[in-house]
């Protein structure tokens, strides 16, 4: 199965279904004729950046918008992102601490990667979290927490 199609069977998955992890995807892609394996799943939903979202069912996947690639809509997009994935920061030093719904943390670290912020050395995401490191700018700290607080409600 060609990547293109498995990807779209994961936004048909994702769009008409309660899809909880990624074993129910590997369920529904079996159930459909394709078998393949956990962590082929894992890397589509990170390079599809579906994330998850807490719903009366309990978490569940979904597809992240997207829009145009300006900078104010990137910007309107990760305020999206983070208000889904129910973000929270914290600072101490150079580095910013993200906590984010489970399954959230490596789409979270991917949008803020593509803004290409000069201040950000780098990006680490686990799975319900992002660790930003900043570089050792005497403003980079306030300006990336300034963004951040801003799109954070």
């Amino acid at each position: 199965m060609k990547k293109e199609q498995r990807q779209q069977l994961i936004r048909q998955a994702v769009a008409t279904n309660t899809i909880h992890n990624q074993v129910d995807l590997v369920a529904y892609l079996k159930a459909h004729g394709y078998e393949v394996t956990q962590a082929t799943i894992s890397r589509d939903i990170k390079e599809m950046q579906l994330i998850k979202i807490n719903t009366a069912q309990g978490f569940i996947y979904q597809i992240a918008q997207q829009t145009a690639n300006t900078v104010e809509t990137d910007a309107q997009v990760l305020k999206q992102l983070l208000d889904s994935a129910r973000v929270r920061i914290d600072r101490q030093d150079n580095l910013i601490s993200m906590q984010t719904l489970p399954g959230s943390g490596p789409v979270v670290a991917s949008a803020i990667k593509a803004l290409q912020w000069s201040e950000l050395f780098m990006a680490l995401a686990n799975d319900d979290g992002v660790l930003l490191i900043i570089k050792n700018e005497p403003t980079a700290i306030a300006t990336i927490w300034q963004r951040l607080s801003a799109l954070i409600d």
